[in-house]
């Protein structure tokens, strides 16, 4: 039982007394007041005996006596010091460490303090030299912020109690926090609020809705920059130790990063993606292509065969306003600076020069000039861009039914294959040579990049109409964009230890945001699969890069520099046995909490309300 300070009252002599009870204050004051009637010095409270060390030496003792004396104190410093620490003191200090390692380790409070009640089992030696007492206070001046921590400590108060009482009131206050931190009440939850609570939630949804579902870390997930800094320098300076299931988690979220966009071409029916399957690709989509153009403009012809035979296109047409086109641009006739409309006049001339044409006729002209003026053929098909719309209006309302369909007809086909360089461009060869205007290996890329939305979905449009194989092509494009965004994630030089690319989530959320400018995004991968991506590039932008926070204690932390505190004592650090006590203790404790962090990091649920560390 620890000593209470008693007033008690002698012969009208008041004595300020510390004793167990106040019985034993009385006695002891009797005792005090005799001595002193008698004038014997000395008390249970306090030696009126003149105390000195042997660094001054004791002016009323011999040389040889003040001899002894040092010899007395250096022994105790040998001998009692360790006596005391190998017993009393020893399990005095390792009590409070083999409490804190105990819970370290996963143990439960009853556990923690059986473990420490058997450490303080051992006897507790009392030094009777003044010096020896002196070492054993500091440490218990040492001990002082953990007293309090557990009620055994009270044996360090029986030992050193010059150092325990003079910090009492310090050490319980500092005890009681440290003892909250390490046995935190069932109802003491995070201090979050619901701002800071929602981003962790929705980033573990967009993670678990991912094709192929996300784990992803507490310090990932809260986006706080010290638990961020923890796990990466954990993983970096204990790799093959506690810091194993961080960095195996994160190569396993690298992995299932990239993964996804071969989940989402597969799901969208892709079978021949990847950058060295373009020229497949190529092939593949421009052969329903080519399949659906011989088809149209076979319609087309029968429709105006059709026309033909029914004598439609026999009917006269004025082509007043093609000549008068080729007059406005006499000049450029003469001086040879537009071939087509020279073979245009020449044309009519030989006809005679008519007022009229028979519509049959004026198809056969406008054919010829529509071959001369072919993409690419420079001033010629600016010419025949203008003289289009006058064939156009020469025949407008001409001819019967048969004739009206072979002309829609014919519209329709060109709108689809030849007013749009997006198709006419992989229809038909470089002028003047053999070559395609598109290769097989460009085409992907032409599709997707070179035009509009408007433009790819007219692709989509024409190489759906071409049946299972026009699908089947549309569907090789889809699988190709998903399989360009995995590739511009994984355009990193940084590699995770496993070897594999770190997600370049800046390089991904550029090619996402150019495919969703315009629309193309959701055209390709549709609503549903669209979102996914985009959820995609919002948590590579919180998985791979990290942003300032707020820095919390922590509490193994703040117990283990405590540790370091003990081992490092000026007193303490010249008694090898507790020194090396606390510092095993504090290595343990250092490694147990990391371990004991890094499962929770690697385990964490924003979806669970979590209690405080």
């Amino acid at each position: 039982m620890a000593n209470l300070p008693y007033e008690v009252d002698v012969g009208g002599v008041t004595y300020d007394v510390d004793a167990p009870d106040e019985a034993t204050a009385w006695k002891y004051a009797n005792i005090y007041h005799k001595k002193v009637q008698q004038k014997v010095p000395g008390s249970p409270q306090e030696s009126t005996e003149p105390q000195f060390s042997f660094l001054r030496g004791d002016p009323n003792k011999s040389i040889l006596g003040n001899l002894a004396k040092a010899g007395a104190d250096i022994g105790s410093l040998a001998l009692e010091v360790p006596a005391t620490l190998a017993s009393g003191i020893a399990s005095g200090i390792i009590a409070p460490l083999s409490h804190m390692a105990t819970r370290a380790t996963g143990g439960d409070m009853y556990q923690a303090n059986e473990a420490a009640k058997a450490a303080l089992e051992r006897f507790t030696y009392q030094p009777r030299n003044q010096m020896g007492q002196q070492a054993v206070s500091a440490i218990g001046e040492a001990m002082a912020p953990f007293a309090g921590l557990l009620p055994e400590l009270n044996v360090i108060g029986r030992t050193a109690p010059a150092g325990i009482n003079a910090l009492r009131s310090k050490a319980q206050s500092a005890g009681a926090g440290i003892n909250r931190m390490i046995n935190p009440t069932p109802t003491e939850m995070v201090g979050m609020g619901a701002a800071s609570t929602e981003l962790p939630i929705q980033r573990q949804t967009m993670a678990e809705g991912a094709r192929i579902p996300l784990k992803l870390s507490k310090g990932q997930l809260t986006r706080n920059l010290e638990q961020q800094q923890f796990e990466h320098e954990t993983g970096k300076t204990y790799p093959k130790t506690e810091g194993k299931p961080l960095l195996l988690q994160q190569q396993k979220l690298n992995e299932d990063f990239l993964r996804n966009f071969d989940a989402s071409a597969e799901a969208m029916g892709g079978e021949i993606h990847g950058e060295t399957q373009l020229v497949p690709i190529g092939k593949v989509v421009d052969a329903p292509l080519v399949k659906r153009f011989k088809e149209a403009k076979k319609e087309v012809g029968r429709l105006y065969d059709a026309a033909d035979k029914a004598g439609e296109t026999q009917a006269q047409v004025n082509i007043a306003p093609l000549y008068k086109y080729v007059k406005d641009h006499d000049t450029q006739i003469l001086t040879n600076n537009a071939p087509m409309l020279a073979n245009l006049k020449m044309t009519l001339e030989k006809l005679g020069s008519p007022q009229t044409l028979s519509i049959f006729d004026l198809e056969q002209v406008r054919k010829q000039q529509n071959q001369l003026s072919a993409p690419g053929s420079g001033v010629n098909a600016v010419h025949m861009t203008e003289l289009k719309p006058l064939f156009e209006g020469i025949t407008e309302g001409k001819g019967g039914d048969l004739y009206k369909a072979a002309r829609a007809a014919n519209t329709k086909f060109a709108n689809e294959f030849k007013d749009h360089a997006i198709i006419s461009k992989m229809l038909r060869n470089k002028p003047g040579t053999q070559d395609r205007a598109v290769a097989f290996e460009d085409i992907y890329k032409h599709v997707v990049h070179s035009g509009s939305a408007d433009d790819l979905r007219l692709v989509q449009n024409t190489l759906l109409k071409a049946g299972d194989e026009g699908e089947f092509a549309w569907n090789q494009i889809r699988a190709q964009a998903a399989n360009e965004l995995k590739e511009r994630a994984m355009s990193n030089i940084s590699k995770d230890a496993a070897g594999n690319p770190i997600p370049n989530a800046k390089a991904l959320r550029n090619s996402v945001a150019q495919l969703d400018r315009d629309g193309k995004l959701d055209l390709l991968f549709g609503k549903q699969e669209a979102q996914r991506v985009r959820d995609l590039v919002q948590l590579g932008g919180d998985i791979y890069s990290t942003v300032p926070g707020t820095i919390s204690p922590n509490t193994a932390s703040v117990l283990i520099r405590s540790l370091d505190t003990i081992a490092k004592n000026a007193v303490i650090s010249r008694i090898p046995v507790v020194r090396s006590v606390a510092s095993g203790v504090a290595d343990m404790a250092q490694k147990s909490a990391r371990k004991k962090r890094v499962e929770e990091a690697v385990n964490f649920n924003a979806l669970i309300p979590q209690q405080k560390k």
